[in-house]
């Protein structure tokens, strides 16, 4: 009863939005609808007006062409796109040369032959070869020509905003199909948009950063688009108008990863824990139910995916991963439930916890992460013992071919490897009574964090451990 309650706010909150994003190309639509009728009449009096003048074939078709701003006539000139001081001076110049051929109403029908993007002289070619006498009734019938082109661009533009809003709105609730299905992540995101447009248009950047590696995933559609609208409506209402969200998906198998991150306030340190929790909100009294996220919470769950939550002041990040597969990961040991959920506690714990730190995978170019996280690791107290077989030393202390060889207890092991290597270390790091594995970032291995995790070994996953000790040490400064 009380999901179905949180749906039924949610859905309030967006048709509202609909209606207020058809309200503008509907109306857009019924305003040009309205209009062309009796601009169809002038259209059929200009007409016949300008059968009357007898002209060529070519004279005919050189209309036709400036009417729809093809500008194929002889020149072969192309329209350009004027700025609004360009098309003032240009209005000012074709109504000049309007009233020197005897065309009433060139203060009207200027800005009309001003909107085609042809300049002056080219207007003037083309216009000054019908017979003299004759411009009125050229100019007459082209003013009209252009008006009813313009009528029917608004309406297409129209229909066709409309028709992506309700195209939007159908696959953003899966009409008409099965609830368990094959689905396109990025789709279901840009739906999402698409719904909440009305709430983004001003002062909120919105920039997609999608891995093209990523495949359909089995998945509840219509129920993952209600977590995508919970984080993102919440996104937006912490920016309060102005800002940036972006949304970042990674493919690491069998999981897709969609970080969904915006640059507010930040969500206090305090209140992070109690976010997922029914009935929490800290929006005002009347603008939020607290179920929101508690709901997403348990539709990534129920697909036996995580989301995760890491938050500071101008970056919060809601960090969502699901599996390609429900039923696959359901069956195998790959799973999320102990391995990445790392929270700010437990992070300062093994790092405070911690001394002697075994480098796998350390390189000797400075330029590389994989030889600056463990200089910074050494400058900041840490022991580092290199492990790389290629290497004789780097960061002025030996390196080793192996964990085994490693000559002291081993606090982390911290992976700059593949993922494809990962299973071998973490055997290696169980063998030596290591009390941490740490994947650096872009490194994932469910499986062997899996082992890991069931040996006893505490296992942080795809995390820059310099990024982490950075954000967690300034904290500690704050509340010093």
């Amino acid at each position: 009863m009380v999901s179905q309650s949180e749906k039924m706010a949610q859905l309030g909150t967006l048709t509202v939005g609909i209606a207020h994003e058809l309200n503008n190309p509907a109306s857009a639509v019924k305003r040009a609808a309205e209009q062309f009728k009796p601009a169809f009449s002038r259209y059929q009096e200009e007409s016949t007006r300008l059968y009357g003048l007898n002209l060529s074939p070519t004279q005919f078709q050189a209309l036709q062409d400036l009417a729809r701003g093809k500008g194929k006539t002889d020149a072969g000139l192309e329209p350009t796109a004027l700025d609004p001081l360009q098309r003032n001076e240009l209005e000012s110049e074709i109504e000049e040369w309007l009233d020197e051929h005897g065309v009433q109403d060139s203060w009207e029908q200027a800005p009309l032959l001003a909107g085609l993007g042809f300049p002056l002289d080219r207007l003037a070619q083309v216009l000054g070869g019908f017979p003299p006498g004759s411009l009125p009734r050229v100019i007459g019938w082209l003013a009209t020509t252009i008006d009813l082109y313009s009528m029917l661009d608004e309406m297409i533009m129209g229909a066709s905003r409309m028709s992506e809003i309700i195209q939007a709105l159908k696959s953003y609730v899966y009409l008409d199909e099965a609830p368990m299905q094959e689905i396109n992540v990025h789709e279901g995101l840009d739906n999402t948009l698409i719904i909440l447009r009305h709430k983004l248009k001003q002062g909120i950047e919105v920039r997609r950063e999608y891995d093209p590696a990523i495949p359909p995933i089995q998945a509840y559609g219509s129920e993952l688009n209600q977590v995508w609208t919970n984080i993102i409506d919440n996104a937006i209402d912490a920016l309060e108008g102005k800002g940036k969200i972006t949304i970042h998906t990674m493919f690491k198998p069998p999981w897709v990863v969609v970080d969904i991150v915006d640059n507010g306030p930040g969500i206090p340190p305090e209140i992070q824990s109690k976010l997922f929790s029914p009935f929490f909100t800290t929006k005002p009294l009347g603008k939020g139910t607290g179920l929101g996220l508690s709901i997403s919470y348990n539709i990534v769950h129920k697909h036996n995916g995580d989301i995760k939550l890491i938050s500071q002041p101008g970056d919060t990040h809601f960090e969502v991963w699901l599996p390609l597969d429900i039923q696959k990961v359901k069956d195998s040991s790959a799973t999320l439930d102990s391995i990445h959920r790392n929270d700010d506690h437990s992070l300062a714990q093994i790092l405070a916890g911690s001394r002697n730190v075994a480098v796998v995978g350390i390189s000797d170019k400075a330029d590389r992460p994989a030889h600056t996280v463990p200089a910074y690791l050494k400058s900041h107290g840490f022991r580092i013992f290199p492990v790389n077989p290629l290497i004789e030393s780097v960061l002025d202390e030996p390196s080793y071919p192996d964990l085994k060889s490693v000559p002291e207890p081993v606090d982390i092991v911290l992976i700059f490897r593949a993922s494809e290597y990962v299973p071998e270390i973490v055997d290696q790091a169980i063998a030596i009574g290591a009390k941490v594995v740490w994947m650096q970032e872009g490194s994932v291995n469910e499986a062997a964090a899996q082992k890991a995790s069931q040996a006893g070994l505490d296992v942080v996953m795809d995390t820059c451990i310099r990024i982490t000790h950075k954000r967690l040490h300034k904290e500690d400064e704050k509340t010093a």
